[in-house]
């Protein structure tokens, strides 16, 4: 796969995994709030990892930066 087909690829995951621990922490939330310090931080480390991950271009970061939302997910 050529690397821009590539980057289409990965990068959503992380965007994905991003609203996925957002839905996750909000749904089983007794106020009907908007957490936006959690909401502010998801959208800050996907928009870091997108512009490193753009500039570095190395697979390895990109899958410790998902291993760590995946983390969030599980526990």
């Amino acid at each position: 796969m050529q690397a821009h087909h590539k980057l289409l690829d990965e990068l959503p995951m992380i965007y994905s995994c991003c609203v996925f621990v957002y839905c996750l922490y909000e749904c089983f939330k007794y106020k009907n709030t908007v957490n936006y310090p959690l909401l502010f931080l998801l959208i800050t480390y996907s928009f870091i990892v997108s512009i490193v991950y753009l500039n570095l271009k190395e697979p390895v970061f990109h899958q410790v930066n998902l291993a760590l939302l995946e983390e969030l997910i599980l526990f």
